[in-house]
C-alpha cells in the first residue's frame, strides 16, 4: 500500500492529476488508521509511523502549491511535526524527515506574515545539513530549501544579506543537482529567479533583472507540459517581463508576456490560476500604457473575475484576488465613467480589507486600494468625507506594515499621492500637507539604496510635492530641484512608463521660474520639454491630453515670445477630439485654459460655464 501511495503521489506530480493526490491522500490515511505493515520489501524492513506521516505532509503540501487550499498546507504543517517528533535523531531517516519538515514551513511561511515560520525553516534546514554528511546526495535539497528560506527572511527584515545567502545556496544546490532530479532542478531554477528579481528590487541592477528573466525562461523550458511546476513557471516569466517593462517602458516585453499567457490561458486547472491573475495585471498595464481601444482593460477585468470565482471563497487567495479585480475596475470606471464600477471597486476592496488578517502584507494593499477607491469616488461626486476617510484607510496601511517591508515604500507613495490631492482640493493656507508629502517622500528617498529600482518612483512624488510647496511658498528653492532633480534624470525617466508626467512636472517648474524671473530661457525649456513629452505619448494616452492641455497653457502664456492663441485653441481642440473615453478629466483641462483665455480677451462666449454646457452634450 505504501507503494501505492507513492505512485499515486508520483502521478500528481507528473500529471496535474488532483484524483492521483486523493488517493494517494486516502491511502496514507488508511495505512495510519491500521498501523503501519511490519514489512515492506523496497522500503526496509519495517515501515513506521514518520515515513507515512511524512510523505502524506508531502502530498498535501503539494496539492496546496497546485489547488491553494489553506486547509492543505495546515496540516502538512501538523503531520510534518508529528513525524519529526517520533522520529529520533540517531535515525538514519531523520535528515529526511527534518528537510521535509523544512520544506513544508519554507510554504507555510509563504502564505503567512508570520517570521517564526521561516525562522523555525531556516533551524530545521541547518539541523539537516549537520545530521547529513559530506556528499549526502539530500544535502542539495537542503540547500535548495535552505536558499529559498532565506529569501523569505529578507522579505520579513529588508536585509539584502540574506538575499546574498539565497543566491549563493541556490546556485550550489543547482551545481550539485543531479540529472535525474529534474523536478527538484526547474524548482530551483524557479527560487533562483525569484532571489535575482528581489536583488534587483533591492539595487536597481538591470543585469539581475535579466539573469532573472534568462533563469525563469530555463525553468520554463525544462519544466513538461503537465507538471505542476508548469503554471508558476509560466507565472513567473510573465512576472519578471512585467518588471522589465517598469524598467524600460518597452512594450516588446509586455506583448510577449501577454502572449505566453494568452496561450496558457484556456489550460483549465488550478495551476493556470495564477497565469491568468497575471495575465489580468499585464492587459491592466498594456491599457495604461496605450488606452487603445478599451479592449485590454475589459479582458483584464474578466481574468481578474474568472479568477476570484475560482479560487476557495473565504481563502487568502480569495481575497487577494478581489483586490486585483477592484484595481481592474477602477481603470475601467476611468475609462468609461460608469460610477457602477467605482462602485463595485470600492466594495470588493472593503471586503478585501476587512477579511484579509490585519498586518498581513495582502492587508496594506487592500487598505490602499480602499483609499484609491474613495479619492476617486470623491474627484468624481465632490464628497469631502470619502477624501477625509481615504486617508484615514492610507494612515492605517502605513501603521501596519514595517519600514523594512518591500510594500512599505508602494504604501508610502500612496499616501504621498493623496497628501497632495488634498491640498490641491482645499488649498489649506498653511500647506500642512505638502510639508509631509515633501518630509515622506526625502525619508523614502534617503533610505533607498543606491540605484534601487523604486528611486524613479520616489523621486516622481518627490518632485510632485516639492513643486506644490514651491508655489504655494513661492519658494524658488523647492521650483530649482525640481529642474535640477529632473534635468538630471531625463535620460532615466523619459522612457519609463511614467515618464510623460515627469516630463510634464519638469515644464511646470520652470513655467513657474519663468512667471517669476521673466527670464525667457525657463519659457522655452518649458515649451521644448513639454513638446518632447508629447513626442513620447500615443495618441489615446491618457497622459498625450494632459501634455496637450500644458502646450495648451504655454501658448497664451503672457511674456513668451511663441504665444499664440490660435494655436492654443488648435492644442484644446486635439485634447478634446483624442481617441479615448476619459472624457470628464479633458473636459476639466479644456475648461481650465479656456477659462484663462476669456479672462485674458474678455470674450463671454469662452466661459467656462458656457463651454462647459455645450461640450456635456458630447
Amino acid at each position: 500500500m505504501f507503494a501505492e501511495a507513492l505512485h499515486f503521489h508520483e502521478q500528481f506530480c507528473r500529471r496535474s492529476d488532483l484524483e492521483a493526490a486523493k488517493r494517494s491522500i486516502d491511502v496514507y490515511g488508511t495505512l495510519l488508521a491500521n498501523g503501519a505493515p511490519r514489512a515492506a520489501e523496497a522500503f526496509g524492513p519495517v515501515l513506521k509511523d514518520y515515513h507515512i506521516l511524512i510523505q502524506l505532509a508531502s502530498v498535501l503540501e503539494n496539492r496546496y502549491r497546485y489547488a491553494r487550499d489553506d486547509n492543505d498546507i495546515t496540516s502538512a504543517v501538523k503531520y510534518a511535526n508529528e513525524a519529526l517528533t517520533l522520529c529520533s535523531a540517531g535515525n538514519v531517516i531523520c535528515p529526511t524527515v527534518t528537510v521535509r519538515y523544512a520544506e513544508i514551513l519554507a510554504s507555510q511561511s509563504g502564505r503567512t506574515p508570520e517570521v517564526e515560520a521561516r525562522q523555525m525553516a531556516e533551524a530545521a534546514c541547518r539541523q539537516a545539513i549537520d545530521l547529513c554528511r559530506p556528499g549526502h546526495p539530500l544535502r542539495t535539497e537542503i540547500y535548495g530549501i535552505l536558499g529559498w528560506t532565506m529569501h523569505m527572511r529578507y522579505l520579513d527584515t529588508g536585509n539584502t544579506d540574506f538575499i546574498e545567502q539565497s543566491l549563493q545556496l541556490l546556485q550550489m544546490a543547482l551545481q550539485e543537482i543531479l540529472p535525474c532530479q529534474i523536478h527538484d532542478k526547474h524548482r530551483y531554477l524557479r527560487y533562483l529567479s525569484y532571489a535575482w528579481l528581489r536583488r534587483y528590487q533591492a539595487f536597481g541592477e538591470l543585469d539581475d533583472l535579466n539573469r532573472s528573466i534568462s533563469s525563469s525562461t530555463d525553468v520554463l523550458d525544462l519544466c513538461p507540459t503537465a507538471d505542476i511546476g508548469r503554471g508558476p513557471a509560466i507565472y513567473h516569466v510573465m512576472r519578471v517581463l512585467r518588471f522589465r517593462v517598469y524598467h524600460s517602458g518597452e512594450l516588446d516585453d509586455l506583448n510577449r508576456a501577454i502572449d505566453i499567457g494568452l496561450q496558457s490561458a484556456d489550460v483549465h486547472d488550478s495551476s493556470m490560476d495564477y497565469v491568468r491573475q497575471e495575465l489580468g495585471t499585464l492587459l491592466h498595464l498594456r491599457h495604461q500604457l496605450t488606452l487603445s481601444d478599451g479592449s485590454d482593460i475589459q479582458l483584464s477585468v474578466k481574468f481578474h473575475r474568472d479568477c476570484s470565482e475560482r479560487f476557495m471563497p473565504g481563502s487568502m487567495h480569495y481575497w487577494v484576488t478581489l483586490g486585483s479585480l477592484a484595481i481592474a475596475l477602477r481603470s475601467l470606471f476611468s475609462w468609461n465613467g460608469e460610477l457602477g464600477y467605482l462602485e463595485e471597486a470600492l466594495d470588493l476592496s472593503r471586503q478585501a480589507a476587512g477579511n484579509i488578517p490585519h498586518g498581513h502584507t495582502e492587508w496594506c494593499v487592500a487598505a490602499g486600494s480602499v483609499a484609491t477607491a474613495l479619492a476617486l469616488r470623491y474627484a468624481e461626486a465632490g464628497d469631502s468625507a470619502d477624501l477625509v476617510e481615504a486617508l484615514d484607510w492610507d494612515r492605517r496601511a502605513m501603521a501596519s506594515i514595517p519600514v523594512s517591508s518591500e510594500s512599505y515604500s508602494r504604501v508610502a507613495l500612496s499616501t504621498i499621492s493623496l497628501l497632495c490631492l488634498r491640498y490641491e482640493t482645499f488649498q489649506s493656507p498653511d500647506g500642512e500637507d505638502l510639508e509631509k508629502a515633501a518630509m515622506l517622500s526625502q525619508e523614502l528617498l534617503s533610505a533607498l539604496p543606491a540605484g534601487n529600482a523604486n528611486e524613479p518612483d520616489v523621486v516622481h512624488h518627490l518632485v510632485k510635492s516639492l513643486l506644490l510647496r514651491g508655489q504655494h511658498n513661492n519658494d524658488v528653492s523647492d521650483i530649482q530641484r525640481v529642474i535640477d532633480e529632473l534635468e538630471a534624470r531625463m535620460d532615466v525617466f523619459a522612457p519609463r512608463w511614467n515618464g510623460a508626467e515627469c516630463l510634464r512636472i519638469l515644464s511646470a517648474g520652470h513655467r513657474t521660474k519663468f512667471r517669476w524671473s521673466l527670464e525667457s530661457d525657463h519659457a522655452d525649456r518649458a515649451l521644448e520639454i513639454i513638446l518632447k513629452a508629447l513626442s513620447l505619448v500615443r495618441p489615446g494616452q491618457r497622459e498625450r491630453y494632459q501634455c496637450l492641455i500644458d502646450a495648451a497653457t504655454l501658448y497664451i502664456e503672457k511674456g513668451t515670445q511663441y504665444r499664440n492663441p490660435s494655436l492654443s485653441l488648435e492644442y484644446v481642440a486635439n485634447a478634446l477630439s483624442d481617441d479615448h473615453r476619459d472624457v470628464r478629466s479633458r473636459l476639466q483641462g479644456a475648461i481650465h485654459v479656456l477659462n484663462i483665455f476669456q479672462e485674458q480677451h474678455n470674450d463671454p462666449f469662452l466661459a467656462g460655464d458656457r463651454v462647459s454646457t455645450q461640450l456635456q452634450c458630447c
